[in-house]
């Protein structure tokens, strides 16, 4: 092999191992599920978006999207499911209580903590 090749491939491997290595306040952050059901005021006369805090809900999960700290969400037959990436367990509570459709109970939650068991299975920044 070249000597400019060797040195680009050893320059890679640094830079990659460098980066790889690196720790950050977003390494430190955990993933949780949180699954919705409907809750106690849930009014079954009614489409979702005439529900009384569906409107403040979907508000509530905008902005946790744009703070990055929902992952992924969705819903799923009359369940709801997203991904929260935070420090930890404390912090994922008092963002749902945050939930004004959960402190009204429109919807309750569940949350659990998700163990990634390999990289790879959600993409990292």
């Amino acid at each position: 092999m070249k000597k400019p090749f060797l040195a680009v491939i050893l320059f890679i491997t640094i830079y990659v191992s460098s980066v790889h290595g690196q720790t950050s306040n977003v390494d430190s952050l955990k993933y949780f599920v949180v699954l919705y059901s409907l809750g106690d005021s849930w009014d079954t006369t009614k489409q979702f978006y005439e529900q009384k805090y569906f409107e403040d809900h979907s508000n509530f999960l905008s902005n946790l999207r744009k703070e990055k700290k929902i992952e992924v969400g969705g819903r799923y037959s009359d369940k709801g499911m997203i991904i929260l990436r935070v420090k930890n367990e404390a912090q994922a509570q008092e963002i749902m209580k945050g939930d004004i459709s959960v402190k009204n109970k429109l919807f309750r939650y569940e949350l659990y903590e998700l163990d990634v068991f390999y990289d790879g299975c959600i993409d990292l920044p």
